[in-house]
C-alpha cells in the first residue's frame, strides 16, 4: 500500500481533544508534495481531491483499523492533555 512508516503519537486538531478521554487516536499523514496547495484554503473542496489518493488513504486507514480490530489484546489507552481548553 505504500505505507512508509507507522509511529505512535500525533493527531490532528479535529480529533486531539478525544485523547484526554483515553480514546485511541489514528492520524493519517498523506504525501504532501501538493497537499498544502489546497488544504485549508478557499479551494479546499472535494472537487480538488485526487480520487486515487483518496482511495489509497482510505484503504490504508481501513487496513490499519482492521488489523487493530483483529488483535487479541486492546491497544493501550493513554490519556493526554492535548486538546484541553
Amino acid at each position: 500500500m505504500g505505507i512508509e512508516w507507522v509511529r505512535p503519537g500525533g493527531t490532528g486538531v479535529d480529533i486531539a481533544p478525544m485523547g484526554r478521554f483515553g480514546v485511541v487516536l489514528v492520524g493519517f499523514v498523506p504525501e504532501d508534495a501538493t497537499y498544502f496547495d489546497y488544504h485549508h484554503s478557499a479551494r479546499d473542496t472535494i472537487q480538488t481531491v485526487d480520487p486515487e489518493h483518496l482511495e489509497k488513504g482510505t484503504v490504508a486507514i481501513a487496513a490499519l483499523l482492521h488489523a487493530v480490530a483483529e488483535r487479541d489484546e486492546s491497544l493501550p489507552r493513554v490519556k493526554t492533555d492535548r486538546g484541553r481548553r
